[in-house]
């Protein structure tokens, strides 16, 4: 671990590693399955003032449950701690997919 890291960091790293693994489309889509709000990742990596708080700890490992908590807050540890199975990731796709197909219908609508 580096000595200059902090939880926020990881969170980005995490971020990422959910990104290439195809668990969000961008920083806002993982934002908004954390219950976070919109550029909280940058907003809190640039702004030295401000901490991690162990509500968002809860709240990113609500949605990502496979995340190793002691890798996040004390950089301690693998970052993963078991992998979801093929039919979470399955699953995932299935329901972004109706949310997108929902979103469409519900813009054509005016609503």
């Amino acid at each position: 671990m580096a000595k200059d890291e902090r939880v926020i960091d990881r969170i980005d790293k995490f971020y990422a590693w959910c990104k290439a693994g195809g668990l969000c489309k961008n920083r806002s889509d993982f934002e908004r399955q954390c219950g976070l709000s919109n550029n909280y990742i940058y907003n809190t990596h640039y702004n030295t003032k401000n901490n991690v708080g162990v509500e968002t700890v809860r709240k990113i490992h609500e949605a990502y449950p496979m995340l190793n908590v002691t890798w996040m807050v004390m950089g301690v540890g693998s970052m993963i701690t078991s992998l979801p199975d093929e039919g979470y990731r399955e699953g995932y796709m299935k329901l972004k997919k109706q949310i997108e197909e929902l979103q469409k219908y519900v813009s054509k609508m005016g609503i």
